[in-house]
Parts: C-alpha cells; structure tokens; sequence
C-alpha cells in the first residue's frame, strides 16, 4: 500500500455521493456549519464563494475550492445578496440536482457540482488543523497547467522532503516564479 492510502486508510476517509446544482439569475445559499471538509468544482459559469469570516472568491468553470474548517459559507451570484437555506434545500434533493430559478431542460447561467468528505474524528483532526480554512484552485488557468507536473509529483511521492527548488525545476519555473504561482492559484505556499 502506498503512503497516501495508508494514510486515507488511518483517517477512515468517508466521502457522501456528490450533489449537481444549476442555477440561473440572481440567486445566494446559505450552507450551515458542517463536519470536516467540503469540496466542489464549477462545470460552467461562475459563481461566488463567501465562507463566513472570508472575503467573497468569484469562481469559474474549472475552478474548483476546499472548506476545511466547518464554517458556514454563502454562494451565489453576486456577492452580499440575500441568501435562502441552501442546507435544507439541498437535504431535500441530494443526490439529485438542485434547481435555482430554473426547470431542468432549461439553460442555466451556473453548474457546479460539491461534495463533503468526512475523517475519524480522533485522527481526522490532525489532518485539518494543518489546511486552510478555505483554498480555491483555479483549473481553467495558464498558472495552473504550468504547476501540474509538479503537483502530480507530489501525489506521485508524498512520502518525499520536497523543495521549493525541486518542484520549480519539475515546472520548469524559477523558485520565486514558482512559490507566487503556487501560492495565487491554490491559496496556500507550496510547502505548507
């Protein structure tokens, strides 16, 4: 077993069947606090991601976000709108899509697609405390290709000591070029 199993194994990783929302117009959901970790992808559009305490992060197709600490967080249209219960409108559907403001068969402005993922609380803690309250990854970016071979690298051999050094020369980047590419298109430096 390699080392990124055996640790998914430890933390007893539980993921729920990944919900589908489409949305057209002006619209916000609020989500309530949750457990451990959520994560989505924007398949079309773009949306705005508020969690709670956080600036607003508009979100793109192939933009993608992880909510690590629990907080409850806002996502819609446009920043500051007035926000229905998106926890019970999803609790109703899910794993179904949730329609805002159209029917299905309709265009629509905004798909995106979000999941939750849940650890053994006792060790699942440990994982958490080290990531960010929120980290946005823009997919659809020239940034973002450039970093890709060094980002499968890293899932390749977790188990490594990486550099900045190391992981620049595998993106062919110089170290400075790297860490601030990294650091806008994920949110966090490359060796937190």
């Amino acid at each position: 077993m390699d080392t990124l199993s055996a640790a998914l194994d430890f933390l007893d990783v539980q993921a729920a069947p990944p919900c589908r929302l489409e949305a057209t117009g002006d619209w916000a959901l609020r989500f309530a606090e949750f457990r451990h970790m959520r994560v989505g992808l924007v398949v079309s559009g773009a949306l705005w991601l508020t969690p709670a305490g956080s600036k607003p992060q508009r979100l793109r197709a192939g933009d993608g976000y992880l909510l690590a600490r629990g907080l409850p967080y806002v996502i819609g249209s446009r920043p500051g709108r007035a926000a229905e219960d998106g926890t019970a409108l999803f609790e109703t559907i899910w794993p179904g899509t949730v329609r805002v403001n159209g029917a299905p068969d309709t265009a629509v402005d905004t798909s995106a697609i979000s999941g939750a993922i849940t650890f053994d609380d006792s060790v699942g803690r440990l994982l958490l405390d080290h990531l960010p309250a929120m980290a946005v990854i823009r997919g659809g970016t020239v940034e973002a290709r450039r970093l890709r071979p060094a980002l499968e690298l890293i899932h390749r051999h977790p188990d490594r000591p990486w550099t900045v050094a190391d992981l620049a020369a595998t993106a062919s980047m110089s170290r400075t070029a790297f860490a601030v590419n990294f650091k806008t298109t994920v949110g966090m430096s490359p060796l937190d």
